[in-house]
């Protein structure tokens, strides 16, 4: 079974021409344009309490 911190010695993730050319494909202006357009506002809008009942 492979150990979970391997997958970070792996990863090689994305430099800037990678991202530029991902908007540009997703035709989205940045990254906070793309999660604009993917998550819903209710999802990201913060404003209203958010905290939870205590743990049982």
């Amino acid at each position: 079974m492979s150990h979970p911190a391997d997958f970070i010695r792996r990863h090689i993730g994305l430099n800037q021409e990678n991202e530029l050319a991902m908007l540009e494909f997703l035709d989205v202006d940045s990254i906070d344009d793309l999660i604009d357009r993917t998550v819903p506002k209710s999802i990201r809008d913060l404003s209203e309490d958010t905290s939870l009942p205590p743990a049982l």
